[in-house]
């Protein structure tokens, strides 16, 4: 990591011979800069679940709609996936998430109500 200083970027337009050394340690660099952008990826990632669960559960819904929410849009499952777990079948599952979507965007427009008359 310590090697880690964008120099595959930056070496892209560069004709130079190089050594095997060379190009191994440019090699590492490289690697550790795509594992950086990768971690910083996931932290990025885990904040908005995060924050998408925050704003589910203080949007007032039910819990079998929170349980289609987080599923849906945490977990990443499929409806049909969805469905399954739950023992529901899958226009009852689509029915819930309509119902989330409602309340949240209610919730939305709360949240959003004071900001757009300070902008």
């Amino acid at each position: 990591m310590a090697k880690a200083t964008k120099t595959s970027a930056s070496m892209q337009d560069v004709k130079v011979k190089a050594s095997l050394a060379n190009k191994h340690d440019i090699l590492v660099a490289a690697i550790a800069d795509l594992d950086t952008m990768i971690e910083a990826e996931r932290e990025y990632l885990e904040y908005l679940k995060n924050w998408n669960r925050s704003f589910f559960e203080e949007a007032g819904l039910e819990a079998d709609e929170l349980d289609v929410m987080n599923r849906r849009y945490i977990d990443c499952l499929e409806w049909e996936e969805i469905a399954e777990l739950l023992y529901w079948s899958k226009r009852h599952v689509q029915r819930l998430h309509g119902y989330a979507l409602e309340k949240l965007v209610t919730r939305w427009h709360t949240m959003t109500r004071g900001f757009c008359d300070i902008v």
